[in-house]
């Protein structure tokens, strides 16, 4: 949560943690795992985050993790400012990498919706690679099927509807 806008976030919220609930072990789709809510809001959107607080979520207060005038690539430090809807605050989302109490960890945004249980990817991220034997990832649909798959699997970045073109 970069800020509080125009649109409330709560409704987005109750709806991403209800169809996570429902894809969990506690759901009726078959999941095999728990979770837990976070969510990760910077603090010019400490009063929107705090309406999250009743629905179950954990509230993460962070700053922007790096400093505009730090980044040395010219291209996104002159253009930052002005990406997407919340300029250099939507870095706040690389704080997600800082949640080491949980063995996965998955971000996603309040206009999100989890369809299905998503026990694959984190079997696939879970897996005993000492025993040198590869993850079945036949039910998981990858972008390069053909290439050697890793032995271990330590993030996976997965497109949402409004990513994929019609």
């Amino acid at each position: 949560i970069t800020g509080c806008g125009s649109d409330p976030i709560t409704e987005g919220a109750a709806v991403l943690k209800h169809s996570i609930h429902l894809a969990s072990v506690h759901g009726n789709l078959g999941g095999r795992y728990d979770y837990k809510m976070y969510a990760i809001y910077h603090p010019d959107g400490e009063k929107c985050a705090k309406t999250l607080e009743s629905l179950g979520y954990t509230l993460v207060r962070r700053e922007t993790p790096v400093a505009v005038e730090q980044i040395k690539g010219d291209f996104l430090r002159s253009r930052i400012h002005n990406n997407g809807c919340c300029g250099e605050r939507e870095l706040v989302k690389l704080e997600a990498y800082t949640l080491t109490d949980h063995p996965v960890v998955v971000h996603m945004d309040l206009d999100t919706m989890v369809l299905k249980p998503l026990d694959s990817l984190f079997d696939w991220m879970l897996t005993d690679t000492s025993k040198n034997t590869p993850y079945d990832s036949s039910d998981i649909g990858l972008q390069w099927p053909d290439a050697e798959q890793p032995k271990k699997v330590n993030a996976f970045f997965t497109r949402d509807y409004n990513m994929v073109p019609p």
